[in-house]
């Protein structure tokens, strides 16, 4: 089995897409098997497109002209045609393999940056702490075990902490920015779990430079009377929220200074978003999981949030959802983008 992950904005709530497909047990097999198939082809990129349902962007480019290439016969002369034959908005860098069981590749669509990896079987039986995320097709359950979680991903502080607090409470945010695929993050608050989050985000005033928009404007949803992150939640995912756009000191007062803002705020820009642009919400104790939409690109970005309880559940998914965040490469644990 070879997967193909392509992750784009656009494909899915979740903003990714799986593809399986046959034709060789390593991803250099695969490649061999489609080139192959490709020089018989009258169209070879409705073939390519067919095959996969569509097909990420400018892959079709090195199929297009198989009757041409010789097959590669080890993973180096593969990796030196795609250099050669494979379209990219980007360098070299941007394909990237280290043997014969993954491919990583980067470019951008006009649009927006995109990214798809191909793994095999055997790569994901040696890293399922690389592809958990990847492979998520649904939203993970809720649950949590009382065990230790140690991530070897550094995440960005968001201050203040709960001192006298256990555990802590991981943030990760795949949104439209201009970073693209690299988007801000991921965050974690120290000393505090998600059944407790809300009191802890109620309590304390947001330092401006280093708290990211969405997390001044959940904290600005939540009502100090009854600190609920999954009401908080709910009061998020209606219109115009959370598409109203934040200047870096919005919303970093008081609670009630920051619920008054917001109401201000909603107001102002209640006429920019289609009533109808329906949220998924996947709401639980130990993680939460919202994907909005954007009413005008109609692509999809998501807020995720657990604590370190819910990560000793399930640790490969964990470790996958906070490298999603440290670099394009998500296939590599030793990459970060510079």
């Amino acid at each position: 089995m070879i997967y193909l992950v392509l992750r784009h904005p656009a494909e899915g709530w979740l903003s990714k897409r799986v593809i399986r497909l046959s034709g060789g047990p390593t991803v250099l097999a695969w490649f061999r098997w489609a080139l192959d198939e490709a020089k018989g082809q009258a169209d070879a990129n409705a073939w390519l497109h067919t095959l996969m349902d569509g097909a990420p962007y400018g892959l079709g480019s090195i199929f297009r002209q198989a009757s041409e290439l010789a097959i590669p016969d080890t993973w180096q002369d593969l990796l030196a045609l795609l250099h050669e034959q494979l379209y990219v908005e980007g360098g070299p860098e941007y394909i990237r393999m280290d043997d014969e069981h993954s491919l990583r590749v980067r470019t951008n669509d006009d649009e927006v940056d995109l990214a798809y990896y191909f793994f095999d079987q055997s790569f994901c039986e040696d890293n399922p702490h690389l592809v958990g995320w990847l492979l998520q097709e649904e939203a993970p359950a809720d649950g949590y075990e009382d065990s230790e979680f140690d991530s070897y991903i550094e995440a960005d502080p968001l201050e203040p902490a709960d001192e006298e607090g256990e555990g802590c409470s991981w943030i990760v945010l795949n949104t439209l920015t201009e970073e693209g695929l690299e988007p801000p993050g991921p965050f974690v608050i120290e000393g505090v779990r998600l059944p407790d989050l809300a009191r802890h985000l109620a309590s304390v005033e947001p330092e401006p430079e280093t708290w990211p928009d969405e997390m001044r404007l959940l904290r600005a949803c939540i009502d100090p009377e009854d600190p609920d992150l999954c009401k908080a939640f709910g009061v998020v995912a209606k219109p115009p929220l959370p598409r109203i756009p934040l200047t870096w000191d919005a919303l970093i007062g008081s609670i009630d200074e920051a619920r008054e803002e917001l109401a201000e705020l909603r107001s102002e820009h209640a006429a920019e978003c289609p009533a109808d642009v329906v949220p998924t919400l996947h709401l639980g104790q130990h993680r939460i999981l919202a994907s909005f939409v954007d009413p005008h690109s109609e692509y999809r970005e998501q807020w995720i949030l657990f604590d370190d309880l819910w990560a000793a559940k399930q640790p490969d998914l964990a470790q996958g959802l906070l490298a999603y965040h440290v670099g394009w490469d998500v296939l590599d644990e030793d990459y970060e983008e510079d």
